[in-house]
């Protein structure tokens, strides 16, 4: 069979079973427990509900943002939320996914990576690459409703050389899956600028699940 020009060789072969880790509706309770393999992305997404009443997340594109752009009256803008991605070494599993969240857990990463032990002065835990950490979905209201926890055990080690080796091998891009995406280039820190325009649990947007209608948070959100 000759090669598709387009890319499209094969269609029918691939499969993303398993590639994807999250939190989603129901998950109350729930504990994922994994080990960060990349630096994050996050982009800016808006909920648009359309004629059937069904929500639809929708990457903001900035300036010239239908939703939110400088053209938009500001009556008109839409909120929007964020959603953040990293590759991850799922512990349940040992298989390498691409692990997606809201705002809330990137910040409570960012604390733990910046936590310093105040007689010392060196950093408790440090580059959040180097431990595994728990997220649990609590959902109790505000800053809660996910709690992360770094694990001790195997504290301030590397990935092996075998999880290395999955880790390069397995074809996710965190820029192609997360359309519109901005880069973190600070691993740990993750830079004030990046979290500063994304937003947190203040934002709300139009529930459309169950009959009393009312408004969702970030925390809400399916992922």
């Amino acid at each position: 069979m000759a090669d598709n020009k387009y890319g499209y060789d094969v269609v029918d072969e691939v499969s993303t079973t398993g590639k994807y880790l999250s939190f989603k509706k129901g998950d109350k309770g729930k504990v994922i427990q994994i080990r960060l393999a990349s630096a994050p992305r996050y982009v800016n997404q808006h909920w648009i509900t359309d004629n059937s009443g069904k929500q639809t997340p929708v990457n903001c594109t900035g300036k010239d943002c239908a939703y939110c752009g400088d053209a938009v009256p500001a009556k008109e803008k839409i909120d929007k939320t964020a959603k953040w991605g990293w590759i991850v070494i799922d512990r349940e599993d040992g298989e390498v996914k691409m692990f997606t969240g809201p705002t809330l857990i990137a910040r409570s990463i960012k604390e733990l990576s910046e936590l310093v032990d105040k007689k010392s002065g060196k950093p408790v835990w440090g580059n959040p690459l180097t431990f595994d950490i728990q997220i649990e979905r609590t959902e109790e209201p505000g800053k809660s409703y996910y709690k992360v926890a770094p694990m001790p055990e195997g504290m301030g080690t590397e990935l092996t050389a075998e999880e290395i080796k999955a880790v390069a091998e397995c074809g996710i891009d965190l820029a192609t899956e997360l359309q519109s995406s901005k880069e973190s280039k600070h691993v740990g820190a993750y830079g004030a600028s990046e979290l500063e325009t994304a937003p947190e649990e203040e934002i709300t947007i139009p529930d459309d699940l169950g009959e009393e209608g009312g408004k969702r948070t970030e925390e809400e959100m399916p992922f």
